[in-house]
């Protein structure tokens, strides 16, 4: 009986709906683990107007903006934690090593130094969508309620008469779940959570500062070379004749 039923018109009709779907403001906040006016704001930038954070109303091409900021975080992380490896703690050098083995892009051999460019970019975003679908709570069609039962039970029968399907299945599924936690844990890592920035000094002031010194050095101190000021003025000295990209200032904000 089941054999020779036809279903095509239920999951077309599934199809349509899932083609339409939408979330809240408040699911992708709790996603991604940013604050929701940030989120607010990401939508005011690109021509969209303020949401009702529990209105289920963020179609996809608004998903779409979050999942390339969503992306651009993990990138922060990803880059200043293999920045700042030795300074990581065991922890975070585990997620790390789990973040490039399971998002790495399967072509990639091995390397001495991981690069962005080796993640799977894609895959983030697919395991972010399957993130906030999964938490979106799901409106029940009468066309849901079959194709759900229909497939139901076309996999207890496919699943009896084949049983490697699902071994198979259940493994898939597995992964999916394991991606999902590693990608919770490291958004709460403070790489992913700030934004680093570099500033640099002004040349001329670096430029100034090396003159007074010098000329201090040897018209102040020309005569007493144990004076610890002269010392001072020494180390200084030293330090202002490095090079000038060594002198940057490394700071974190929110992002």
């Amino acid at each position: 009986m089941i054999k020779y039923f036809d279903f095509g018109n239920l999951f077309q009709l599934s199809r349509i709906e899932k083609e339409h779907f939408k979330t809240s403001l408040k699911i992708v906040s709790e996603v991604m683990n940013v604050p929701i006016y940030s989120l607010q704001n990401m939508l005011k930038a690109n021509g969209f107007q303020e949401v009702e954070p529990n209105s289920i109303c963020i179609d996809e091409e608004m998903l779409s903006i979050f999942a390339n900021s969503y992306i651009s975080k993990m990138k922060n992380y990803f880059l200043c934690s293999v920045r700042n490896i030795e300074k990581l703690s065991y922890q975070d050098i585990t997620d790390l090593n789990e973040f490039y083995n399971k998002f790495k892009k399967t072509d990639v051999k091995f390397v001495r130094r991981a690069e962005w460019s080796q993640i799977n970019t894609e895959l983030i975003r697919e395991t972010f969508m399957n993130k906030i679908k999964e938490l979106t709570p799901k409106k029940k069609s009468l066309a849901d309620y079959f194709v759900s039962q229909s497939v139901r039970i076309l996999d207890i029968l496919k699943f009896e008469s084949q049983p490697v399907y699902k071994n198979i299945n259940l493994a898939l599924q597995k992964k999916v779940n394991f991606q999902e936690r590693l990608l919770t844990r490291i958004s709460q890592n403070i790489h992913y959570l700030t934004k680093r920035r570099v500033k640099k000094f002004s040349h001329s002031t670096i430029i100034l500062l090396r003159k007074i010194l010098i000329s201090a050095r040897y018209h102040i101190f020309v005569c007493d070379d144990e004076n610890p000021m002269k010392r001072f003025c020494d180390s200084i000295s030293n330090l202002l004749t490095a090079p000038i990209g060594y002198f940057t200032k490394c700071t974190y904000s929110v992002h």
